[in-house]
């Protein structure tokens, strides 16, 4: 696996062999993040896809990308969509394949995003991430998919769950699972966003699991 620094101990956690990239500094990646909520979703697209993923982190992983291929001389590399050192590196020889993260359509609409830094480093990339094997969960009557080969899958069927806790007080209404991801806790509007989803939720008579990504604590959105 590779991965940066920050991911060390969820990569440890689980008990794989990784190398260890190098990543943005956390200043730039604020400097960035600070601009999404205020401006366009043209621009906030380009800042995020274009700057910060294929500019910036594949720029300061591919030092890491390059030296696990020739290290490890693998036969396959499975990718993260959005994660575009692997890609830039990968010799022709070596098969890839991508695993969705989110909706196939946004996914490749990210790819035609990126697709101007990423072909001024590796001229014909774009393509070739475009006849990747694209492995996706989601259903196709709901994720229609632009990727040429899409692969669907179903994931084993996990062991039954534990019985929740009891936080709703012994009400019954319907279960309500509401995540932004594990981005938006680190916005410095996170809080205003996440307490619109409480007031939204609040006045049905629904029970509300929110997750917030781990960075923005609880207590900041309110009661």
């Amino acid at each position: 696996m590779l991965a940066p620094a920050s991911m060390a101990s969820h990569v440890e956690a689980i008990a794989v062999d990784y190398v260890e990239g190098d990543e943005p500094a956390e200043a730039v990646v604020a400097a960035i993040r600070a601009q999404l909520p205020v401006t366009s979703p043209e621009q906030a697209r380009a800042l995020a896809e274009r700057e910060l993923f294929a500019r910036l982190a594949a720029g300061a992983m591919l030092p890491a990308a390059r030296d696990a291929f020739n290290t490890w001389r693998p036969d396959l590399v499975v990718r993260d969509p959005c994660e575009w050192a692997s890609a830039l590196a990968r010799p022709d020889h070596v098969a890839a394949a991508q695993v969705a993260i989110t909706f196939a359509a946004g996914e490749a609409a990210c790819l035609d995003v990126a697709a101007p830094v990423l072909e001024a480093q590796r001229p014909g990339v774009v393509e070739e991430v475009r006849d990747q094997p694209y492995l996706t969960a989601f259903p196709a009557s709901l994720d229609p998919s632009p990727w040429a080969t899409t692969i669907r899958y179903r994931p084993p069927t996990p062991r039954p769950a534990a019985p929740l806790p009891d936080w709703w007080d012994e009400r019954s209404g319907p279960l309500v699972y509401a995540t932004l991801g594990t981005v938006t806790g680190y916005l410095q509007s996170a809080a205003t966003i996440y307490r619109a989803v409480v007031d939204a939720l609040g006045a049905l008579p629904v029970r509300v699991l929110l997750t917030t990504g781990g960075h923005l604590e609880p207590a900041a959105i309110g009661s």
